[in-house]
């Protein structure tokens, strides 16, 4: 009879694990990353941008000083998640910047739904070698 009962709690218990393990629920996470690279004698800034669109939007940013740079590439992209079409979108953008001038800019990002932003101090400047180069920073509130 315990037996019974063991190998029952046992299937139950198995049942439960194989019937979650189905699941296919992913959590997005929201946030901006940034890098910066050399690519032909210059340096180049990338943001990656992640979010839930549902709940959060997508970012959005804004630039404190528009000649400093140029825009090299934007892209978007946008994926359902989700169990059996229960999920969400998930955005994903890319954005490469160029520096065309010298000087000290600030980039805001901000979610078009909710209140969260992410504010980035970057500075242009030439090296000893005449190379344009970018340092970076999140701003901490």
């Amino acid at each position: 009879m315990i037996m019974k009962r063991f190998i029952f709690v046992l299937i139950a218990i198995l049942l439960c694990f194989s019937l979650t393990a189905c699941g296919e629920d992913k959590e997005i996470v929201t946030e901006v990353k940034f890098t910066v690279y050399e690519n032909d004698g210059t340096d180049f800034i990338s943001f990656y941008m992640t979010s839930d669109v549902k709940p959060l939007g997508v970012w959005e940013y804004t630039l404190s000083d528009s000649k400093l740079f140029e825009t090299f590439l934007e892209n978007e992209e946008t994926n359902d998640y989700g169990t059996f079409g229960w999920g969400g979108t998930a955005s994903y953008k890319t954005l490469v910047l160029k520096p065309v001038a010298e000087g000290n800019a600030t980039i805001t990002f901000n979610l078009t739904e909710g209140d969260q932003k992410q504010e980035f101090s970057v500075n242009v400047a030439k090296d000893d070698s005449g190379i344009i180069r970018i340092k970076c920073e999140e701003v901490k509130e």
